[in-house]
């Protein structure tokens, strides 16, 4: 099986394809756009996506693209975030006055940045930064990233787990096609995710979430996005705890009040 990934061969969606598919093929993409094209093109047979951290929030761009594709939700995983730093062998951490990685990662460790004073640079990926230092086409002394892109690299770990939350966590969601999507979930489905498109007026979500409340179905996150072709209109994205029997029954009865539509649902990796 072959899995598309935003990121480079060492990147932490790499690490949450090995935990969640083992054995499987992981294929990174520059882009999330790219990564979900492969999969909904045939390219490749899934896509793992991160859409939550534990410090960053949600990453709303995974929302967007599974939303609008004919992709189905089939699988989700969690993988802890250990941000490390990372040099090309023979680098003392004395020499180190610079170091890049990709936005989130150097939001993550800001605490270790200003106690060593380092300068940062910006880059696409993590352990995308850790090849472009080992070949030298990285303005750095030294790349955040996790352990896995050192290993994939040969470059050596200076400091370990120097991210400010030891519980730092980053959750993925599967995507696949149909009916590969139906055989990766399994049958023991207790997480749903879903897209709303409520009406424009007063109490429409508060309707909405009084469906879910009213069969004992826990709203576990809910985001709103922007509908592009209808300016200053919003779709609401929601993960329940339920099977998409109990949230098809929910989306049933909204009537005039808008419309939904069950983007899958899995086994959840998270309590």
């Amino acid at each position: 099986m072959r899995v598309a990934y935003q990121g480079e061969p060492g990147a932490f969606s790499e690490e949450a394809v090995q935990r969640l598919l083992p054995g499987a093929e992981g294929c990174g993409y520059p882009t999330f756009d790219e990564a979900v094209a492969a999969a909904v093109d045939g390219v490749t047979d899934a896509v793992l996506l991160p859409v939550e951290n534990t410090i960053y929030g949600a990453v709303v761009r995974s929302y967007d693209l599974v939303g609008n594709s004919p992709l189905r939700l089939c699988g989700e995983t969690v993988v802890l975030v250990r941000q490390c730093l990372i040099a090309a062998p023979g680098t003392s951490i004395e020499s180190v006055r610079t170091v890049a990685s990709h936005p989130v990662a150097l939001e993550q460790c800001r605490r270790a940045i200003a106690a060593h004073g380092w300068k940062t640079r910006q880059a696409l990926d993590t352990a995308g930064a850790v090849r472009a230092l080992l070949d030298g086409s990285l303005d750095a002394d030294a790349a955040i990233a996790g352990p896995l892109a050192a290993e994939r690299y040969g470059a050596t770990l200076l400091l370990a787990d120097i991210q400010d939350d030891p519980s730092n966590s980053t959750r993925f969601l599967l995507g696949a096609r149909e009916p590969l999507a139906r055989e990766l979930a399994g049958t023991e489905h207790d997480r749903s995710t879903l897209r709303l498109e409520l009406a424009n007026r007063a109490g429409s979500l508060h309707a909405a979430l009084g469906l879910f409340a009213g069969q004992g179905i826990n709203v576990r996150m809910l985001l709103s996005r922007p509908i592009p072709e209808q300016p200053w209109r919003y779709a609401f994205y929601l993960e329940v705890d339920a099977d998409a029997e109990r949230v098809e029954a929910a989306l049933a009865a909204l009537g005039d009040n808008g419309s939904g539509r069950l983007l899958g649902s899995y086994r959840g990796a998270t309590r």
